[in-house]
This record gives C-alpha cells, sequence and structure tokens, in this order.
C-alpha cells in the first residue's frame, strides 16, 4: 500500500469551470505524477466515500503524507485548509494556473504553475516529481512562515515553575554567548595594549577628519603604517611570551 495524497483545490460545482479545472489537475497533472511516485491515486473532498467532508478534510491535513493545493483563483476555501496544513508542518506541494501569483502570504513558498497546454503539463509533472524526491531525501523538508515562527520561539528560553527549560536550539545561543563574552575579553585586553603605544598613533585620529585628509594625504598614509606597525610589534611581542591564542 503506498502513501497517502490529498488535493485540495477549488472544486465547484459539475460543469462549471472551476470543476473541469479540477479534474483536469487532477487527472492529468496530479495522479500520473504522484502515483509513479509510489503514492496512492489521490483523493479529494468530493470523492463518494466521503461522508462528512469538513472533518474530513481537516483530518487529511494532519494524517495525508503528501498534500498538493491548487491555489489557482485564491479560492478562500482552499487558504483555510492548507492554513491548517502549514500548522501540521507536513509536506506539501503548492500549484496555480499559469499567470496567476500566490497570494502575499503564500509567496515564499514555490509554486508549480500549470496550465492546458502539453508542454506545462510535463514540465508540472516531473516537477511535482522532483518534489516528491526531494521529500523522500529529506522528510521534512517544508517550511512556512508558520514553521519559521515556531522554530524561532524556540529559542526563547520559557520559565515554567521557577525553572528555566531550554528548548533544543537554545543552547546555540548559549554558545554564541561565551564567544561573544570571550571576543570582548580579548578586545579590552587590546585596547589596553594600544593605550600604551606612543602618542604618535594619536596623530591617526587627527587624520580622519576630511580637510586634513584632503591637505595631508602623505601624513595620514604614513599614520596609517605606523598604527599597523606598532599593532604588528604587540601581537609579536604577546606571541613571543605565549599569550597569543588562535
Amino acid at each position: 500500500m503506498g502513501k497517502s495524497c490529498y488535493i485540495i483545490s477549488q472544486i465547484g460545482d459539475p460543469d462549471t469551470p472551476e470543476r473541469k479545472w479540477a479534474d483536469f489537475i487532477r487527472q492529468h497533472i496530479i495522479k500520473p505524477a504522484v502515483t509513479d511516485c509510489d503514492y496512492e491515486e489521490p483523493a479529494r473532498a468530493d470523492d463518494p466515500d466521503k461522508d462528512l467532508i469538513m472533518t474530513d478534510i481537516i483530518q487529511q491535513m494532519f494524517d495525508a503524507d503528501l498534500v498538493v493545493a491548487d491555489l489557482t483563483d485564491c479560492n478562500p476555501n482552499v487558504c483555510y485548509e492548507l492554513g491548517i496544513r502549514h500548522c501540521a508542518k507536513k509536506p506539501t506541494i503548492h500549484l496555480i494556473k499559469t499567470g496567476q501569483l500566490p497570494p502575499f502570504d503564500l509567496g515564499g513558498n514555490k509554486a508549480i504553475f500549470v496550465d492546458e497546454t502539453h508542454v506545462t503539463v510535463t514540465k508540472a509533472i516531473e516537477d511535482i516529481k522532483a518534489r516528491i524526491k526531494a521529500i523522500k531525501n529529506d522528510p521534512n523538508p517544508f517550511y512556512s512562515q508558520v514553521h519559521l515562527h515556531i522554530e524561532l520561539n524556540k529559542l526563547q528560553i520559557r520559565e515554567q515553575g521557577g525553572t528555566a527549560t531550554h528548548e533544543p536550539l537554545v543552547p546555540l545561543l548559549s554558545d554564541m554567548v561565551v564567544i561573544q563574552r570571550n571576543m570582548s575579553e580579548q578586545l579590552t585586553k587590546l585596547s589596553s595594549e594600544i593605550a600604551k603605544i606612543p602618542k604618535k598613533v594619536g596623530f591617526l585620529y587627527e587624520a580622519w577628519k576630511p580637510d586634513y585628509m584632503a591637505s595631508h594625504q602623505d601624513e595620514y598614509r604614513d599614520a596609517v603604517l605606523n598604527f599597523s606597525n606598532e599593532l604588528r610589534k604587540v601581537y609579536e611581542s604577546k606571541e613571543g611570551k605565549g599569550e597569543a591564542k588562535e
């Protein structure tokens, strides 16, 4: 038994343009693509075996191994169902009719453009299969703004009962804090050494003034060179004493 695939799209009444479009992408694009990748024939809300349609749709948003969402005409029902799927954080492939653009909130997710031309149908099938292959290689390749927000929240430390509990990614922040602290300490030590450099280095600060730079380019160049040399001497001195670290 293959993996399950569920389609969310505007369906419309029989013989309407919406129904004809929904049937076309199902039979000629989605079905051949997913069945060739060992998925079951894609299901849809109007299938005769569906009873409580809305209950089934919501359940499928959490349970289906793959959801293919057709964003054509930005149908509000599709957007609502897709939002649930995004919260479920499970593999989803977006389609949209050629010439249209996804809603702003979905603009960050790549959509496969589809129409009734042979060239586009062929390419759409191959694109869907490529996405499915990517899903197979990485079971969690799909991200939306919902996922990103959740992951960012995991970086926060949550206080529960007076005890700080750390989410999985928080230790990374702790390491970054340690690195930052060490860098600050090293910079403080370096500043202290620079303060010991002869007063001629102070010339460098005056040289930053635009009017001075314009009329004293040679002096400015020499000051920069002298400053660099003094820093090099400080470093070599500390290295010779075994104080310098990688």
